[in-house]
């Protein structure tokens, strides 16, 4: 916007409509609940769209405001502090509910680390993709630290637990990988292994299936 350069209007018109179909699905699906709980079918609607959808709002034109090489430059220490974010889980600051860890508590703040991982996570493959043209190409340089990286998020994710997101952060990191450039041979070798933990650990903890 700050170049007077036209807007990405593909891609705001596909942004534009997953959220649309996300609030449709939310009315849908908690209008009964909502109905019980506050005698309101919309509450949960109301509630997102007032705190969700209007906050986000905001951060979407504050981010078209922003030169997308900053994200690139904070992309690092914004990984490292959602990794601390999702260790702290396991510490007094965590809320665990359901036998899971997955919330924050600082006060009246309360947020889910992962949540903040999927935004950084790809903030910073995108970023250390375009550093490097060699980790396209060289196993060295691409496969064995990406899949160091994805291991190290998945196993404190799965400690939570939580699957499905890493189900999700692992099709985003094979999806980033191939718009790279890499080899196929070593995104069907990262997806081969991915898909083989994520069974082994189901059938170890058959409530994941």
């Amino acid at each position: 916007m700050r170049t007077g350069r036209h807007s990405d209007y593909v891609m705001f018109f596909c942004l534009g409509f997953l959220v649309i179909f996300g609030l449709i699905m939310l009315a849908s699906a908690s209008s009964n609940l909502g109905r019980v709980r506050y005698d309101d079918a919309y509450y949960y609607l109301k509630h997102q769209i007032l705190f969700g959808f209007s906050l986000g709002l905001v951060g979407f034109f504050t981010a078209t405001r922003v030169n997308y090489h900053t994200y690139a430059r904070i992309s690092f220490i914004a990984l490292l502090i959602s990794i601390v974010f999702l260790i702290l889980v396991f510490t007094p600051f965590g809320v665990t509910a359901n036998n899971s860890a997955r919330w924050l508590a600082f006060g009246p703040i309360r947020f889910q680390p992962a949540e903040l991982l999927k935004i950084t996570l790809i903030f910073y493959l995108a970023s250390w993709f375009s550093g490097d043209a060699r980790r396209k190409h060289f196993a060295g340089r691409g496969l064995l630290p990406l899949l160091l990286i994805v291991g190290t998020v998945a196993f404190l994710l799965l400690k939570q637990p939580s699957t499905s997101t890493v189900a999700i952060l692992i099709i985003a990191a094979l999806a980033m990988y191939f718009v790279s450039g890499a080899k196929m041979k070593h995104i069907f070798l990262l997806g081969a292994i991915a898909l083989l933990a994520l069974v082994i650990i189901t059938i170890i903890t058959p409530y994941r299936f």
